[in-house]
């Protein structure tokens, strides 16, 4: 066991306090009993758990395969699909922007373009990050 690995609730919160200083977004802890992660023994809930979520991911994959092969695929519904993809997108980042101001949405408006004129995901991508990373070095 390592004395950099916080256990008590007070070293937990001043681990996360530093992360949260340091830039950090999320402080993520995992549970432990403060034995090393492989004395620790898996519960027959843990794994019943796992199984039942893991069974209910691919029943969900598995009937939307069944589902659209009954479906025509129309005109109509053909533009609906390929719509989704965006709308996914926007339900995810708008509120990330939102919520992390304006040098996201900065970032935001540097990929599209990216997009826009390279139509590539990957310099999309890559123009975003720098973005939001010169944004946030000269303080927004």
């Amino acid at each position: 066991m390592t004395d950099f690995l916080p256990i008590t609730p007070e070293q937990i919160a001043e681990d996360a306090a530093g992360a949260a200083e340091a830039g950090a977004d999320p402080a993520v802890q995992h549970a432990t009993n403060g034995e090393p992660w492989y004395a620790s023994r898996v519960t027959w809930g843990a794994i019943i758990a796992i199984t039942a979520m893991a069974a209910a991911t691919y029943l969900c994959r598995i009937s939307g395969v069944a589902l659209m092969s009954i479906i025509p695929l129309t005109p109509h519904v053909r533009r609906g699909l390929a719509a989704l993809p965006g709308s996914i997108v926007v339900a995810t980042v708008l509120p990330l922007i939102e919520r992390l101001g304006l040098a996201a949405g900065l970032a935001l408006l540097a990929a599209v373009a990216a997009m826009a004129v390279s139509r590539s995901e990957l310099v999309a991508l890559l123009t975003g990050m720098a973005a939001i990373s010169a944004a946030r070095f000269l303080g927004f």
